[in-house]
């Protein structure tokens, strides 16, 4: 199999020869494929990972503690995203010798003629500092594990929770990967991006697509007024000529659109990353909204991921206080919902419609959700599958209004049902009757 970026900015896997069934010198690429339906899913995973972990919570799998955190020592919160607790947990096995290296997405050195961002290897604090920030941005992990193949030795890895699951899967059919691969740490994940969700980010603040050199998705601005106004900084490949703008001040960054979502997001059912000794996310509740310097939900599922927290915490080098299930259930409420309750009403549309999809730990079904919901799951399929094609179009005709144009009005419905299911039935009706005002004088 080979991994390639499409004319969308998704990376697909493509054949370079054709798979033998029952090869003893082969695998089977769907046997460790999140996506195909022919693997361990996540509770048979985390039973034979996790055996220790007496905790267990629909929506979170298997865990030990669950708590907000944040680092209090050094610098990891100020350069992080949110509390800095996924790059402090790496930096913790590390300089405790848990591991020997650390496998997380940094800048990529070729930025100026392919992808921004890669996998890679860092052995110090200063090299998991560069890699510090959340990347909505897609990555392979291919080269990785050909690098832990080659070169001896302990490694975590740090990755969403699809990635994750992935890897369990190959390390229990690769011993010399189950032997190296020391420990997996995993972000709580709401779906993934294609390149051009960047690319849009830097068009909108003025650089153009082709001349985006690195990006910066949850810049800490001196201006932000809590943990959810966050900035994104752009800069422009070749002059370093940097750009910020408000991340709400953008045109269709409410994360529910799904703008440039990766149509394998929405066949996903872990939220969590119920596969990893631990996940980290942001917390968003509201007892934490109005720090921004920001603050992490973090679950820990492998002893040695509990005693690192509670012996932190207890020498004051973090912030960790307990969290219930519904606390963390919670704060990641929207995910959830659309990939629990929603991916039960896509999967029974994909079987009405007699289509394939991948099995999936949620059952298939229409009934538990009102019309508004189904209106609102619908148009998210239709406004992932449109931004691909608009942006594709505008980058082409080199016009940033034309994509505007082309999502705006689904935009439009969408939040309009969004008001009504809401009960917000007045903001509704006062939102369409702007657009028949604006329809009416545009037209005379």
């Amino acid at each position: 199999m080979k991994i390639v970026e499409d004319d969308f900015g998704q990376l697909q896997a493509r054949a370079v020869t054709p798979v033998q069934q029952g090869s003893a010198e082969g695998l089977d690429p769907r046997e460790v494929c999140p996506f195909s339906g022919k693997s361990a899913d996540e509770d048979q995973i985390a039973s034979e990972a996790f055996p220790q972990a007496a905790g267990f919570t629909d929506g979170i799998g298997k865990w030990d503690t669950l708590s907000a955190s944040y680092a209090s020592e050094s610098d990891f919160r100020s350069v992080g995203t949110s509390g800095g607790m996924t790059n402090w947990l790496a930096a913790e096995l590390l300089q405790k010798d848990y591991v020997d290296a650390v496998i997380h997405i940094k800048p990529s050195p070729l930025a100026e003629t392919g992808l921004l961002f890669e996998y890679s290897v860092s052995r110090t604090l200063e090299g998991l500092k560069v890699g510090a920030k959340t990347r909505y941005y897609p990555c392979e992990i291919s080269s990785v594990m050909d690098f832990i193949r080659a070169h001896p030795g302990r490694y975590a890895i740090v990755s969403l929770p699809c990635f994750s699951r992935a890897v369990r899967l190959l390390k229990a059919r690769d011993p010399l990967l189950a032997e190296r691969i020391a420990f997996q740490i995993s972000l709580v994940c709401g779906h993934l991006k294609s390149t051009a969700y960047a690319r849009y980010y830097a068009w909108s603040s003025g650089i153009a697509p082709g001349d985006l050199g690195y990006i910066d998705f949850r810049y800490k601005s001196d201006q932000a007024e809590s943990a959810k106004n966050y900035y994104i900084k752009s800069q422009e490949r070749g002059t370093g000529r940097e750009e910020i703008i408000r991340n709400s001040h953008v045109f269709g960054t409410d994360w529910g659109l799904g703008f440039f979502k990766l149509k394998a997001c929405d066949f996903c059912d872990d939220v969590m990353g119920e596969t990893a000794d631990a996940t980290v996310g942001d917390a968003w509740l509201p007892q934490y909204h109005n720090d921004p310097a920001g603050t992490n939900i973090v679950i820990t599922r492998s002893p040695i991921m509990t005693k690192l927290m509670a012996d932190a915490a207890g020498e004051g080098r973090i912030f960790k206080e307990k969290l219930s299930p519904s606390d963390i259930l919670k704060s990641q409420d929207a995910g959830l919902r659309h990939r629990r309750a929603g991916l039960a009403y896509r999967l029974f549309l994909r079987d009405k419609a007699g289509t394939w999809r991948p099995r999936k730990r949620v059952e298939p079904g229409w009934k538990h959700l009102p019309l508004a919901d189904r209106i609102i799951f619908r148009l998210r399929e239709s406004l992932r599958d449109r931004s691909h094609i608009a942006f594709l179009r505008a980058v082409e005709q080199g016009d940033y209004d034309k994509f505007i144009k082309a999502m705006r009005p689904l935009a439009n419905q969408y939040e309009i049902v969004q008001l009504t299911r809401k009960g917000r039935w007045w903001k509704a009706i006062k939102k369409q009757s702007r657009k028949v005002v604006r329809h009416v004088a545009k037209v005379g």
